[in-house]
């Protein structure tokens, strides 16, 4: 309760924005989501046996752009998806039969959430939306980061079309910053 207050009390403001505290009661994180983002928590129902987490994105631009999202995800122990974070990422970076077209995957390297040792990488691919509703030749940006926790471990995957990452970067290495499980 110490760290939920201390975190409370700590909150940063991001381009304005106000982040807020999040506690979610089944994957059993806290960290500071940013505060105008929506969040939908998620629970075996919606990931299957073993995992729960939560989905924070911003608003949708008027553009009909992919809007940035913030992804967590527990992975218990024995969860029937991943044995551990080293197989989690090994199912990731391993050779597709097929590569889609345009897709690149970025090396794995370490990184932290909140205090926790993790591993990161960065994929980018074209956006697979009708022509209408996405600039054509736009890529989405996504950087997972993995670590092993008591009980499991987290991914976390911020996702945001490459033209907006710049901007969107700090908000989440500040809540990738505050995690805590």
């Amino acid at each position: 309760m110490k760290a939920l207050l201390s975190l409370l009390l700590a909150l940063p403001a991001s381009a304005g924005k106000p982040g807020r505290a999040v506690v979610h009661p089944e994957a059993h994180f806290t960290m500071t989501a940013p505060g105008a983002w929506s969040q939908t928590l998620l629970g075996p129902d919606d990931l299957g046996p073993g995992a729960a987490g939560a989905v924070f994105k911003s608003s949708p631009s008027a553009r009909g752009e992919e809007e940035p999202s913030l992804t967590v995800i527990f992975y218990s122990a024995g969860n029937p998806h991943f044995k551990n974070a080293a197989d989690y990422l090994a199912r990731q970076t391993e050779p597709l039969p097929v590569t889609p077209e345009g897709e690149e995957t970025g090396p794995v390297t370490a990184a932290k959430l909140g205090a926790l040792a993790a591993k990161t990488l960065t994929r980018s691919r074209p956006v697979g939306r009708p022509e209408e509703a996405v600039r054509r030749g736009v890529k989405l940006t996504a950087r997972l980061t993995v670590a092993e926790a008591p009980g499991g471990f987290f991914v976390v995957t911020c996702t945001a079309p490459a033209p907006r990452w710049a901007s969107v970067r700090p908000l989440f290495d500040a809540a990738l910053k505050s995690f805590m499980p």
